[in-house]
């Protein structure tokens, strides 16, 4: 007998021996003990069953073949231009229903929030169609053309310029926190406030206040990146790193949804915790010039970076382990000299 035959034969025998043990149930004595356990085998019986029709042989079934990674972004561009049209139907269904509620009641604290929700999910709609009806694949290797102002008379060179989207990608977790509290803070005053004009006035001053200190938050994490080849420096901002200070590099890799094109960072870091981001690829594309990628390997060459090591595990047998995200100096200087493209592997357990 084939699996699927058993599995329907063990499904309609274990359906029928739990109809008759529920009849059974609520009798006292051993009768109800014995249709108790009945009950609970028949329910294993009809979930063994299901497992059984899922196989097409007894045998050992094949390996899961994974789908190169053009399979991968076609099929998640699919799911995105479906998704975007239900995200769209849902919130013109939304915008329909703050209409009508402001027509029969005026224009209250729940109308605004969900005036809110609507607009975003119209924003996210026509991002995931966008992307959706994209056809063309990213081409990553290449060359990114060199900016102008790359280095200034003092010696500085610039080789980590900033990118809205990519702070954004990153920032997204922290922002989507910052959203719902959001909502509430547009919500709660008008409501203390019994709906007058003061409320909304409230909630407007405060939310702004949140967007602009998010915004300038996210800004300040990403900053741009200079080196001094001359005097072994590497600057963020105001502050002045020496190379030889670096002494761990972390890297870290994001997509929005699976198949979608990835953003790889290499973050360098010092014992005293200053961090200096450098990407990588950015949306499956190289970010710095093949230059600005030596200048940045003679920087990791020249560091003092080694994979972390856990204070009972000296001699770090398992530092890969406790730190999966980390990465030696060569292998930072490898990721930097030759940044992995979206079908290649990275250096570290996951990403």
């Amino acid at each position: 007998m084939s699996p699927r035959r058993a599995g329907a034969t063990l499904i309609t025998a274990s359906v029928v021996a739990g109809v008759a043990a529920a009849a059974f149930l609520t009798t006292s004595g051993w009768w109800g003990l014995v249709a108790a356990v009945v009950l609970s085998a028949s329910m294993a019986g009809v979930g063994l069953g299901v497992a059984c029709t899922t196989r097409t042989t007894w045998g050992a079934e094949p390996a899961a073949v994974e789908p190169d990674a053009a399979v991968r972004i076609r099929r998640s561009r699919r799911t995105a231009l479906v998704t975007g049209f239900v995200v769209i139907v849902s919130s013109l269904g939304s915008l329909t229903m703050v209409a009508v509620a402001t027509v029969v009641g005026g224009l209250g604290p729940a109308s605004v929030s969900l005036t809110i929700v609507t607009a975003a999910g119209i924003i996210t709609g026509v991002t995931l169609i966008r992307f959706g009806r994209s056809r063309s694949l990213p081409d990553g290797d290449t060359e990114p053309a060199l900016g102008a102002d790359s280095s200034d008379d003092s010696g500085w060179r610039r080789v980590s310029r900033r990118d809205p989207v990519t702070i954004a990608l990153y920032s997204a977790p922290v922002l989507v926190l910052v959203a719902y509290l959001l909502l509430q803070v547009v919500r709660l005053p008008g409501e203390l406030a019994g709906g007058r004009a003061v409320g909304f006035v409230v909630s407007a001053a405060v939310a702004m206040g949140v967007l602009v200190g998010g915004a300038a938050w996210a800004f300040r994490r990403y900053p741009e990146v200079w080196v001094d080849e001359r005097r072994s420096l590497i600057r963020i901002r105001d502050d002045e790193i020496v190379w030889a200070d670096l002494v761990s590099a972390q890297v870290s890799a994001m997509r929005v949804w699976p198949g979608s094109p990835r953003t790889v960072f290499l973050t360098l870091a010092t014992s005293d915790g200053r961090r200096v981001p450098l990407p990588v690829r950015r949306r499956d594309r190289l970010v710095m010039t093949p230059d600005e990628r030596e200048l940045v390997a003679r920087v990791v060459h020249a560091s003092s970076i080694e994979v972390p090591r856990a204070p009972e595990d000296p001699e770090g047998r398992f530092s890969r382990y406790n730190f999966p995200t980390h990465v030696g100096r060569e292998d930072a200087a490898r990721l930097i000299a030759k940044p992995p493209r979206a079908d290649e592997d990275l250096p570290i357990a996951y990403g």
